[in-house]
């Protein structure tokens, strides 16, 4: 942050950047500050870093720089890669065919983080929004997508099935802001975002997390589908 305020590093900077930005090589209006109060990943043309530089009536690349300064390093600029429109989102997420999901096995571990997914489900389309209802959103987080891969045994609460269940508080449930770990083999880092809301998250009928917190409990297994 000190090289970022230093006048001499600061137009070192703004000269470097200046023919990258004239040539548009980075769309920034698809580049967004990512607030913590709350964190939400709901954003508006006029959020953009494109329209931030234009109210301010500086270069994009004074904007990002006066951004990352005012944000004192410990909050991210964000690009949502796909599906900025969340109407067409919500087209999507209303046709029966389509079941959620989505992972790469941690390919871009670096650049992209989706664990956020059943979250902003919950918190944005069902309970914010009112778009779909508690029961069937649970359902399309849990059966369903267990049916179609042939989890047996899981995803719903039945007798003899397996106890693989999640104590929400609905009202309190929120995501938290987006961090790098250092914690994969030799310390490579990865993107992790928690949640606060989640009371308790049962794996075989053992407490595995607490208020969010990892209780030490290992009673799952990898699944080879």
């Amino acid at each position: 942050m000190a090289r970022l305020r230093d006048p001499v590093s600061r137009a070192t900077l703004l000269a470097q950047a200046e023919q990258s930005v004239s040539e548009d090589r980075i769309d920034w209006t698809r580049i967004y500050p990512l607030s913590d109060q709350p964190v939400r990943h709901v954003f508006t043309p006029e959020d953009s870093v494109a329209a931030i530089a234009s109210q301010r009536g500086v270069p994009v690349a004074e904007a990002v720089l006066d951004l990352l300064v005012e944000m004192d390093g410990r909050r991210i600029l964000t690009w949502p890669i796909l599906n900025q429109n969340l109407d067409e989102v919500l087209d999507m997420l209303s046709r029966p065919y389509v079941t959620l999901g989505l992972a790469d096995a941690g390919a871009h571990a670096t650049l992209i983080m989706d664990a956020s997914q059943p979250t902003f489900f919950l918190t944005h389309w069902v309970r914010d929004e009112g778009r779909f209802t508690l029961e069937d959103a649970i359902r399309r987080l849990t059966s369903e997508p267990a049916e179609l891969f042939g989890v047996s045994g899981r995803g719903r609460l039945a007798v003899g099935g397996f106890a693989d269940v999640n104590v929400i508080d609905l009202e309190s449930l929120a995501l938290g802001y987006p961090e790098m770990a250092h914690d994969f083999p030799g310390g490579a880092p990865r993107w992790i975002q928690g949640a606060d809301g989640y009371r308790q998250t049962l794996v075989n009928g053992e407490v595995f997390l607490e208020s969010g917190q990892h209780t030490g409990v290992l009673a799952g297994r990898m699944v080879r589908l």
